[in-house]
């Protein structure tokens, strides 16, 4: 698995089932001969601390606290790079939300350099720019592994 590579990151956006394309060698009832393989498949030049995924816009976001303190977006349709975007807030990012909304959804981030969550419009783009959403948390930075955003 490339993903295991030091330096390197490999996400699988999507799958599909064979027996869409040639159900004729799966069995029906054991399922035998099914292939489950990825319709895309992503590579950075990082190993991701924290992904998210826009359903709407087919948008996968991608972080690693050590690569410059950048939320990158890439299509999970292409497996293709689109931007990047950096908070002011950030230091070493390491976990990544999305919530889906009216107005392109809202990207939320947690710090483990600044102990802070913080929230960015879905699509931004450039930086640093200025959270939608800053929440310093005492005793967060240095303790961040993730978050989850429930709707």
């Amino acid at each position: 698995d490339a993903g295991a590579l030091v330096g390197t990151g490999v996400f699988n956006a999507g799958y599909k089932l064979d027996d869409i394309t040639n159900p004729a060698n799966i069995n029906s009832s054991n399922f035998a001969n099914d292939v489950v393989a990825p319709f895309v498949t992503i590579t950075t030049t990082y190993e991701a601390d924290g992904i998210a995924i826009d359903p709407s816009s087919h948008t996968l976001y991608a972080t690693a606290a050590s690569a410059g303190a950048v939320i990158n977006s890439y299509s999970t349709q292409t497996g293709a790079y689109i931007t990047q975007f950096q908070g002011a807030m950030s230091v070493a990012p390491m976990g990544l939300a999305f919530l889906p909304g009216a107005n392109g959804g809202t990207v939320y981030v947690v710090d483990n350099g600044s102990g802070t969550i913080t929230a960015y419009p879905g699509g931004s783009k450039g930086g640093p720019l200025t959270p939608l959403i800053n929440l310093s948390i005492t005793g967060l930075a240095k303790n961040a592994a993730g978050v989850v955003i429930c709707n």
